[in-house]
């Protein structure tokens, strides 16, 4: 750290030099500014250059050269940068002990007032506070001198103390991108009440840090010690990002009014380990040989297994042990071959496992298995389980192609199923009583992803296709072909992340049934044979922003007490887009006798006061009418209809 500097001239080019005490290697340049309520305080603006040298006089090498605005941007929370923040300049060259900073400022950016107040300037910090803001956008909430850099000093008898409780904070984790999965806020003695508990993560699809497009987790931090408990938040995969934004809606004590913090720290994960081919342990692609029990020696003893372009035949599943990973050349170049209707993939009661980079497929119908099958085991919860760019193909089976059971801290990414659905025909209703004796059914089975009793879930860039179609047309409705198929389930879950999803030509294109605090972003759900996106059975507190839905059978969101009697409550629908609701294929099957649904959002009845659809918030949303949809968003009449409903700037076009 180096100490405050104060520039009030605009005539001269302000330049000036720090004695870093040794030769260092400088990696950044980080510049502070005061917090709120200390005067006028403003950070360097024009243009900025960054100059390293082992002796006072020189010579001096430039190693960094930045052009920055007085007012970097229009987007909070970064929009002043004169409350605390502190932003960083990555540099690069030879090291040096002195360290020169010269800025030339035009007159288009000016300091305020030709005044430049800084607080501090700092080299090769771990962690900047890039920015922050309150729920108003404002920056200006620091209890002075309790400033933003307290929380990176290193000492814990020093904190940040903005007078919120609802705040954004944007973390500079560089100066290059970082593999993360940890952060840990930590409190002063006895302040643990006034930490962040519940809130959103977020990155940014391009690294911009005004840019924080992508949300990532949700958090609910649990503790021990409310007073002196750090809280740590886990997201649910690593992620290697330069600007991480930390957004907290509350702290752990609901009656207080501002967020204390002492240290914040964010852990590195390194990269995995590399792996051991899977031909020396004799499994070899394309020998027509089954590959099973040789891969299955390689993951016992080496744990993590590189598997080579081409085709494996597996006639028995294969088990992960904790701490393993199994990794291919691509979904479209490494395969594994099922040659029995056997699990593909098992981690049972496992942790810290990735499968990525292969092609599962399943070479005939029928089954009753799973692809790949993550689940507990003798009271051993599976944790930190990682799925990424894996294919299925062809799991046309009554369980689902890639299920997770019970696990916490778990990610399916950037991954494909295609053709997971079963057609069972003649089967009796599966219920008990049975309410339709002597009757028979045809049901599709066959989901292609499900999450159940999950927590710390991330979802997201996941492609779900069902390419046959599957209706029966050799039962008259409602016996015909009724589709018990999702595309995507979560299910009894909460702080799950479903984000960025393709998925066409399913049952349901995503259940939610049982689930709380889930965000539902960005997703494409196409062609559902009955309601596209379902709040059923308790679902509460989820939000569906920014999804696209086309051609629902029925009803493009269907929020009910569903067959628990659980109500559907406190859920936001923003922003979502509808478009040909009623035209789903399985429209034919619904219009006869449920022709009130086929709407863009339907609201329920229930049977109880206490099981009413109520609470929720419906605004912001568009849609597309044609001849089928009935309504844009309907509220079932009866004895016990929806209420205390808000429904604002909804779009009929």
């Amino acid at each position: 750290m180096y100490g405050e500097i104060s520039i009030t001239t605009s005539t001269a080019v302000p330049e000036w030099v720090y004695d870093l005490g040794t030769i260092q290697t400088i990696a950044s340049v980080s510049f502070w500014s005061w917090g709120a309520m200390h005067g006028i305080s403003q950070m360097p603006s024009g243009d900025i250059r960054i100059y390293a040298a082992s002796a006072l006089g020189g010579p001096y090498s430039e190693i960094a050269a930045v052009t920055r605005s007085m007012i970097r941007d229009t987007v909070p929370p970064n929009s002043q940068a004169t409350d605390g923040e502190g932003f960083r300049i990555p540099c690069s060259g030879p090291a040096g002990r002195y360290l020169k900073i010269r800025v030339t400022t035009p007159d288009s950016m000016g300091g305020l007032d030709n005044v430049w107040r800084l607080r501090l300037v700092s080299i090769n910090e771990p962690i900047v506070v890039h920015g922050f803001q309150d729920a108003s956008g404002d920056s200006d909430v620091n209890d002075f001198p309790r400033i933003p850099y307290n929380i990176v000093d290193g000492a814990l008898d020093t904190m940040w103390n903005p007078l919120r409780t609802d705040l954004r904070l944007v973390l500079d984790l560089g100066p290059l991108p970082r593999r993360f999965q940890t952060i840990t806020f930590q409190p002063n003695a006895g302040d643990g009440a006034f930490l962040p508990q519940k809130g959103e993560v977020r990155v940014s699809s391009n690294d911009d840090p005004d840019n924080m497009d992508l949300i990532v987790g949700l958090f609910d931090i649990g503790w021990a010690d409310k007073a002196n408990d750090p809280a740590t938040i886990i997201l649910p995969k690593v992620f290697e990002k330069r600007f991480v934004e930390v957004h907290w809606t509350s702290v752990r004590e609901p009656t207080y009014t501002q967020t204390r913090i002492a240290e914040v720290a964010v852990d590195t994960v390194p990269a995995a380990p590399s792996g051991v081919s899977a031909a020396s342990c004799a499994a070899l692609p394309d020998d027509g040989i089954d590959d099973a029990v040789a891969l299955q020696t390689c993951l016992d003893q080496y744990h993590h297994v590189l598997l080579s372009a081409g085709t494996y035949n597996l006639g028995a599943a294969l088990k992960l042990p904790s701490d393993s990973s199994l990794t291919g050349q691509g979904i479209n170049i490494t395969f594994l071959q099922l040659t029995v209707d056997k699990v593909a993939i098992r981690v049972l009661g496992n942790s810290r496992v990735r499968m990525s980079g292969f092609n599962v497929n399943r070479p005939f119908d029928a089954s009753a298995q799973e692809a790949i099958f993550v689940r507990a085991d003798n009271g051993n919860y599976p944790t930190y389980i990682e799925v990424d760019h894996v294919r299925v193909t062809n799991n046309r089976s009554r369980a689902p192609a890639i299920a997770l059971h019970d696990v916490t801290n778990g990610s399916i990414t950037d991954s494909d199923v295609y053709d997971s659905q079963r057609l069972m025909t003649n089967e009796p209703y599966p219920s008990t009583p049975d309410p339709y004796p002597g009757q028979t059914f045809s049901f599709v089975f066959g989901n292609g992803v499900q999450v159940i009793s999950g927590s710390n879930i991330y979802l997201a860039s996941n492609t779900i296709v069902e390419t046959r179609d599957m209706r029966d047309t050799s039962h008259v409705p409602p016996n015909g072909a009724y589709y018990q198929a999702s595309g995507i389930v979560v299910s009894a879950s909460r702080n799950v992340v479903v984000r960025a999803n393709y998925v066409e030509r399913t049952g349901t294109n995503l259940d939610t049934s049982g689930s709380q605090d889930l965000y539902l972003d960005g997703n494409a759900l196409f062609d559902c044979h009955d309601v596209c996106i379902k709040l059923v059975n308790g679902s509460s507190r989820i939000t569906l922003h920014a999804n696209m839905i086309w051609r629902a059978g029925l009803a493009g969101v269907w929020l009910a007490t569903g067959n628990t009697g659980l109500s559907a409550t406190y859920n936001n629908l923003d922003d979502n887009d509808f478009h040909e609701i009623g035209q789903g294929y399985g429209q034919g099957f619904w219009a006869p006798y449920l022709w009130w649904a086929v709407v863009g959002i339907a609201l329920d009845k229930a049977d109880s006061v206490d099981n009413a659809v109520r609470f929720n918030t419906i605004q912001n949303n568009d849609f597309y009418a044609n001849a089928y949809m009935r309504e844009a968003v309907f509220e079932h009449p009866g004895p016990v209809a929806p209420s205390d409903n808000i429904f604002y700037n909804n779009n009929i076009h």
